[in-house]
């Protein structure tokens, strides 16, 4: 919910950084997800279980997204600690 009423959370940002949203459940996470703006990429962890169980949700993003990364971090970023 505080994400959804801050619109300067959905900016993109060049470099390191990440935001975690926790979502009560899918429905709003289905608006936290439509909400977003363009992206250079998208970057979906999960199993395969979780993959296939919510392929559609995952089509959305397709619509703001110009790549998709499963499981990993698009190229240039670093996976530290």
């Amino acid at each position: 919910t505080d994400f959804l009423r801050n619109p300067n959370l959905r900016e993109e940002i060049f470099g390191p950084f990440s935001i975690i949203i926790v979502c009560e459940n899918q429905e709003e996470l289905k608006e936290v997800w439509k909400s977003f703006p363009g992206q250079l990429t998208t970057s979906v962890i999960g199993t395969a279980d979780d993959i296939m169980s919510n392929q559609k949700l995952i089509e959305e993003c397709c619509r703001f997204s110009g790549r998709i990364v499963y499981n990993g971090a698009p190229t240039g970023v670093e996976v530290t600690h």
